[in-house]
């Protein structure tokens, strides 16, 4: 997979929302067994104008012999090889669908994320243009009639105050760009994470990862399909090695990729220790020993599912905590402090100049 500045992930048209609609559509067709050539364009209803022109299109390549993977490469090309893979491992288990649907939760998971991210900076964002407006008013029009008063009774040499005389008297440079930086980099932020790439674990981390909590969420869900797809697999007469290997290439990320050939070179050469060792970040070493100790076990893929339900329900936890004690915090902090600095701003004037006034003796 390219990394996330690589030139060949240019290109698609399709936005997260729509891609995984189309992804859902695609996952339900291959679910109820019909043909995707078929049956595609004529379930093609709801959605924008140009998400139903780009199935229509991915719906005639696939009339034209054209494979899946290929067909997809015009809505984004770093997608469609985790449908290869996809199709590889559904082919060798006949659980293409099932497959489908597990690597759409995390899908659904990021657009969750990604939004509730959006909407949790909005609301700082607003409450700062309208902290610049309210101080660009007071600046402008209340500050020079209280200055004079700070003057006529000695109270203007203040540090704070010579601050807002400098911030007066540059206010037509400074005003302007501290309302539009701040929205121009929110909504060229907005339009990043929009695209259907943010499906990608890595590319979803990079833009994504820096707010508290979101890696764990990532790599619990990771971990939690990773296994699960093991464990259809597996059950299904795959071999382990080419089930963790295929597994690996679904999730879309180029380091758990690289880890799970990795591993599943190890496994096919016996090489225990190699597949236990401690340079794996991303496959959990409770995976690993699962895989190493039951690979002769016919209890193999339901050691694997338990254990993919665990990884399910820790996710769960953390989206919950994410919900209701991450967001809210990233909504109440920010206001709090911009409260605060206007008041400050506001009230040191006034403060100063009653200080004076009653410390004056006639």
């Amino acid at each position: 997979m390219a990394q996330p500045n690589s030139s060949s992930s240019r290109g698609g048209s399709l936005s997260a929302a729509e891609f995984l609609a189309l992804h859902r559509q695609i996952a339900s067709l291959v679910k109820l067994g019909l043909p995707l050539e078929r049956f595609l364009a004529r379930w093609n209803v709801g959605g924008s104008r140009r998400w139903r022109k780009t199935v229509q299109e991915i719906s005639e390549a696939l009339k034209q012999g054209v494979p899946l993977e290929q067909a997809l490469e015009k809505v984004d090309r770093d997608l469609a090889p985790v449908y290869g893979a996809v199709l590889r491992l559904g082919n060798r288990s006949a659980q293409t669908g099932a497959i489908l649907a597990d690597i759409g939760r995390f899908g659904e998971r990021a657009i969750a994320v990604r939004n509730q991210l959006v909407a949790s900076l909005a609301y700082p964002l607003l409450i700062f243009l309208v902290a610049v407006g309210l101080l660009a008013g007071f600046l402008a029009f209340v500050f020079p009639v209280l200055l004079e008063s700070l003057r006529d009774w000695g109270a203007d040499g203040s540090g704070l105050l010579r601050v807002l005389q400098t911030l007066r008297a540059s206010l037509p440079y400074w005003g302007p760009a501290a309302a539009l930086v701040p929205v121009v980099l929110f909504l060229s932020w907005v339009l990043l994470i929009n695209r259907a790439r943010i499906l990608m674990p890595d590319y979803f981390v990079w833009r994504l990862g820096w707010f508290p909590g979101v890696r764990g969420i990532v790599r619990s869900e990771q971990v939690a399909v990773f296994t699960d797809l093991l464990s259809l697999g597996i059950e299904h007469g795959v071999p382990v090695d080419e089930a963790v290997r295929l597994a690996g290439t679904i999730l879309g990320d180029r380091r758990w990729r690289e880890e799970a050939e990795r591993l599943a070179d190890a496994i096919s050469n016996q090489n225990w220790s190699a597949a236990l060792g401690k340079d794996y970040r991303r496959i959990p070493a409770g995976v690993r020993w699962t895989i190493v100790d039951g690979i002769a076990s016919p209890e193999l893929a339901n050691s694997l599912k338990s254990l993919a339900e665990q990884w399910g329900h820790r996710c769960e936890r953390r989206m919950q905590v994410f919900r209701s004690v991450t967001v809210p915090l990233a909504i109440i902090i920010p206001g709090v402090i911009v409260v605060f600095g206007i008041i400050l701003i506001f009230g040191w004037p006034w403060w100063s100049l009653l200080m004076r006034i009653a410390a004056f003796h006639p």
